[in-house]
């Protein structure tokens, strides 16, 4: 398994909870629905009206940003193995912020509809979305 891959499977294991396994996540690669895309450094990986998808980065770093009337202000700065999109995927409203790859990056991106397969498939793994969330 290559350090992306376990990267991967380790970041959706605090997702979705202890049940999902690396098993999990390898049939989640292969799925043609799940994307990875690779981004130079200030490359937007994830802003306001692209479709809502819950991203994993496995390469490199990424800050989150807010934009706003008076410029931007940096809201968290991520490595490999953290999660974005988490709290937008279900939501309806504009969140008025971007991810920005810092440096070269490389992203996997899951939509809504397999996050949603991921939870009619074990009911668990909703509970460990609900609680990720909430910490």
């Amino acid at each position: 398994m290559s350090c992306e891959t376990e990267c991967f499977a380790a970041a959706l294991r605090r997702v979705f909870g202890e049940s999902f396994t690396a098993a999990h996540a390898d049939a989640l690669l292969a799925s043609p629905a799940v994307q990875a895309a690779d981004f130079a450094d200030g490359a937007v990986l994830f802003a306001d009206g692209t479709p809502a998808t819950l991203g994993v980065l496995v390469r490199g770093g990424a800050e989150i940003v807010r934009i706003g009337a008076c410029g931007e202000v940096l809201l968290r700065t991520l490595g490999a193995g953290d999660v974005f999109g988490a709290a937008a995927l279900f939501g309806r409203e504009s969140a008025g912020t971007a991810v920005r790859a810092r440096g070269s990056a490389r992203a996997v991106f899951l939509p809504r509809a397999t996050v949603e397969a991921v939870f009619a498939a074990d009911a668990r793994t909703a509970r460990g979305y609900i609680a990720f969330l909430s910490e």
